[in-house]
């Protein structure tokens, strides 16, 4: 994923939930390119499946992870 908005000052937050809503990783930071290696927030690699991100609360996209 990367930052469309080049002079956004505020610090984005990406948390990815799984289908069921249970939040897997949060990533914050000013990072311009974020990308997702498949762990959660505990180090473990997830299953392969649908995923979802989300931004500051707001913008929801699908992503699928496959290992």
């Amino acid at each position: 994923m990367k930052d469309s908005n080049g002079d956004n000052e505020t610090s984005p937050t990406v948390r990815v939930y799984d289908l069921t809503g249970r939040l897997v990783r949060v990533f914050s930071g000013n990072d311009k390119v974020l990308f997702w290696n498949g762990m959660d927030d505990n180090g473990r690699e997830v299953s392969s499946g649908v995923y979802y991100f989300e931004v500051n609360g707001g913008m929801r996209k699908k992503i699928i992870y496959v290992r």
